[in-house]
């Protein structure tokens, strides 16, 4: 079973709303409403789950400082859709974005990670996400569907998250 630290990034009623457009990638086309990914051995040293979310979102998303990280966990989150997501667990942490400025270079922009993954990226009212829910990923759905229920779409059963 892999970590995988993840963080949901706000800005007051927005979420910052990322899609993947680098094709073969397991979240290929598909909305995530998270950011992070793998612990690396550079991580090692203090909190490595800290540590890898942090470099993630460095890479991922480029801000560096320019956000509020609640260290503790809010939820983990697990699926088994597939043998890959089954050894994987999502570390789910909260981060308030100091500005919307932070976000705006992304907002509606396609950017390059350090990796060469292209992916999108925007700020979303929180009332919208149920317009993109059936085009997000399992574990996207999970975190929409346990901190804005009201965005689930009415015909979908709710999924289960397990969390603080």
């Amino acid at each position: 079973m892999q970590p995988i630290p993840c963080a949901v990034l706000r800005y007051g009623d927005k979420i910052l709303v990322l899609k993947r457009k680098k094709k073969g990638h397991p979240l290929h086309d598909t909305y995530a409403v998270w950011a992070g990914g793998h612990v690396i051995k550079a991580d090692e040293g203090g909190d490595i789950l800290l540590n890898t979310l942090s470099r993630e979102l460095t890479e991922e998303v480029f801000i560096k400082e320019a956000f509020e990280l609640n260290s503790k966990p809010v939820a983990l989150i697990r699926t088994n859709e597939d043998a890959r997501a089954s050894r994987h667990i999502a570390v789910l942490y909260e981060i308030n974005l100091k500005s919307e400025h932070v976000a705006l270079a992304l907002n509606q922009k396609e950017f390059r990670s350090t990796r060469g993954s292209s992916m999108s990226g925007r700020l979303v009212q929180i009332e919208e996400m149920s317009d993109i829910y059936d085009e997000m990923g399992d574990w996207s759905k999970f975190i929409v569907d346990h901190f804005w229920p009201d965005q689930t779409p009415k015909e979908k059963p709710q999924q289960k998250l397990f969390g603080s």
